[in-house]
């Protein structure tokens, strides 16, 4: 049985990267990607096949997120994030099935499973209040404010 340790969580946020990496959401479902492929990659040879559906359905939830950011309205963001919710689901069920056929130890199951319903839930939320402002009257703008100026050119 294999037993991992959590990784350092390094998405990238205190670097300036990309805004939708400050969504919980997407923080959450990337460090459980992570974590999902330290542990997958050490999988024995017979399991190889799940191993590439975990890290898929993992890195998808992520993906999803990231992508529906990325669209112009609140309508597609939601869908993406219905998507990344589905993948997470994926994941989870690859867990439980990887535990009974005691491929992973119970606290690994634990750690992982754990992670795996936060980000869930964090991305239900995220789905909700998505869907909260793209049905309200005057809907707000889902995109984080930048500082003014910040595309300026020297000597403008």
């Amino acid at each position: 049985m294999l037993q991992m340790e959590m990784g350092k969580r390094q998405s990238g946020v205190e670097n300036g990267g990309p805004r939708y990496r400050q969504l919980d959401a997407w923080r959450y479902s990337d460090d459980l990607a992570v974590e999902v492929y330290h542990v997958a990659r050490k999988l024995p040879p017979h399991a190889r096949v799940i191993m590439d559906q975990i890290i898929r359905a993992a890195v998808s939830a992520t993906a999803n997120i990231a992508e529906g950011y990325g669209r112009v309205s609140s309508k597609e963001f939601r869908h993406f994030l219905t998507i990344a919710h589905a993948s997470l689901y994926e994941v989870s069920y690859f867990l439980h099935f990887l535990r009974r056929i005691e491929i992973i130890d119970g606290d690994t199951y634990e750690r992982l499973a754990a992670s795996c319903q936060r980000a869930s839930r964090v991305t239900y939320d995220l789905m909700r209040a998505v869907r909260s402002d793209a049905e309200a009257k005057e809907p707000t703008p889902r995109y984080l404010k930048e500082e003014p100026g910040v595309y300026a050119a020297n000597g403008d």
